[in-house]
């Protein structure tokens, strides 16, 4: 895939000099100076909420209609960049949040291609998807697939494709590895380096990972309360190595117990019914105030699994049992025992309803608590807990970061106070700083009996006391 000659002469780096972004009177992001260079990767590290995404959203000129930019000059080399969509290309954090989800894969690239005034060319699509890590003969049936039918790494890949179908000089990626397993993180993140090494690409890699800060970025930038400044390799600090869990398990009776489970999916292909096994014959055992982690390859059942064990989906052989009574035959008092938290935060919540509004539904409807200074009691203690403001409450799950929206999420599940909390992957989109924080906290509750699936081995040693490993598909 060429670039336009002229581009690729003239155009080195993106310079941010002086940015200040405000709304109303609080200014978000200030005097932010920072570059992009072409054929490097620039890494922008900071906390959730720190101003990250917000960065991004100024450097390609399409922040939210009540944020304005008070000061400041975007340019390429040293010629202001009028229109940033011709020299910029996006890859989000959220893939689903990307897609159309009525639309195929085809149909998003030849969509970007019509914005872009160029035909549609199969080999041109081809190329763009086989370099953003698809091999040959999955091309195919990836373009003709709709979003709900691929992985998250498959959609992520895709939207680097669709990127590269614009063919611009500079890629700004906003975390685009947090909600992944560790081998397809890997994965998109060799794909990166390729794109800069072999098509001298500029990448501003958004994250709050210092470990791939580390082994990746050419430059770096970390950024605080909306201060950006330039740091060194050396003032990088890793996550210290943890020890493993202890062995010992005190003998209580379990609280929920699961024999021999066994679930397929079910998918019609040409008016055919198949079926593709997922768990078979897994049995656990889960004691009160235990936590327990879930590790494993993406595919290979865990949050399948997850469902079973919150009455989501019902195995199709084998049983649950929570107290030795069988699971399916508690009826709505589940919900204030059993509690699961997805890995998508934003999808979780209402998004027509303001925070407070989502938090006050299961306050409502499970514990009929109408009275709002009896509901702020529940929730104001959890957000000193969670570190969360006040201001949030009022705020649009839109309008928050990703680890936001996870302790948002959290908090909403602690509010009925249930005796076992299922996390699938509720603490990947946090950074390290707010990771050690909620896995802090979440050590504080020791009559609840937890759960959670990860990928992250250094979360699942952190947090639990007992691992099941589940094998790769």
């Amino acid at each position: 895939m060429q670039y336009n000659n002229t581009l690729t002469k003239t155009c080195d780096a993106i310079h941010i000099k002086n940015l200040s972004v405000c709304a109303n009177d609080t200014l978000l992001l200030d005097s932010i100076h920072l570059s992009i260079m072409r054929g490097a990767i620039t890494a922008l590290l900071g906390a959730s909420g720190s101003g990250k995404s917000l960065c991004m959203r100024a450097i390609s000129n399409s922040l939210p209609s009540n944020l304005a930019q008070i000061c400041g000059t975007i340019s390429i080399d040293n010629s202001p960049m009028h229109n940033a969509s011709t020299y910029v290309s996006h890859i989000l954090q959220n893939p689903q949040s990307y897609f159309n989800p009525l639309f195929s894969i085809r149909s998003h690239c030849q969509e970007t291609l019509k914005a872009l005034h160029k035909p549609y060319d199969t080999h041109h699509i081809h190329r763009a998807f086989k370099e953003s890590g698809f091999k040959d003969t999955d091309i195919e049936s990836v373009l003709n697939a709709y979003p709900f039918m691929l992985s998250g790494g498959m959609l992520q890949r895709a939207m680097i494709a669709i990127a590269l179908l614009r063919e611009t000089p500079f890629l700004l990626a906003d975390e685009p590895t947090s909600n992944l397993d560790t081998h397809t993180q890997e994965e998109i993140l060799a794909t990166l380096v390729k794109l800069r090494d072999t098509k001298h690409i500029g990448i501003l890699l958004i994250t709050h990972d210092m470990s791939i800060v580390a082994r990746l970025a050419d430059r770096f930038y970390t950024i605080q309360k909306g201060k950006v400044q330039a740091s060194k390799r050396e003032d990088i600090i890793l996550p210290p190595k943890v020890s493993k869990p202890s062995l010992y398990t005190p003998i209580t009776p379990p609280i929920l117990e699961a024999k021999e489970i066994c679930y397929a999916y079910k998918e019609y292909v040409f008016l055919r019914c198949v079926h593709t096994p997922v768990l078979h014959n897994v049995h656990c055992v889960l004691h009160k105030g235990i936590h327990t982690a879930i590790v494993g390859p993406s595919g290979c059942g865990k949050s399948t699994f997850a469902k079973l064990l919150s009455k989501i989906l019902t195995p199709q052989s084998g049983e649950i049992t929570l107290d030795s009574k069988p699971l399916h035959t508690f009826g709505r008092e589940l919900y204030t025992q059993v509690q699961i938290l997805f890995q998508d935060s934003l999808a979780s919540l209402n998004p027509t309803l303001c925070i407070f509004e989502n938090l006050i539904e299961p306050l409502i409807y499970l514990c009929d608590i109408r009275e709002k200074s009896a509901q702020l009691a529940h929730i104001t203690p959890l957000l000193t807990q969670l570190s969360l403001s006040d201001t949030i409450l009022w705020a649009y799950p839109n309008m928050l970061s990703g680890g936001e929206l996870q302790r948002v999420c959290l908090l909403r599940a602690l509010l009925l106070k249930p005796r076992i909390l299922i996390l699938d992957e509720s603490l990947s989109g946090l950074d390290f700083a707010l990771q050690l924080e909620v896995i802090a906290f979440l050590h504080t509750l020791q009559e609840t009996t937890i759960i959670c699936i990860t990928h992250d081995l250094y979360i699942a040693y952190r947090l639990c006391k007992q691992i099941i490993f589940f094998p790769a598909p």
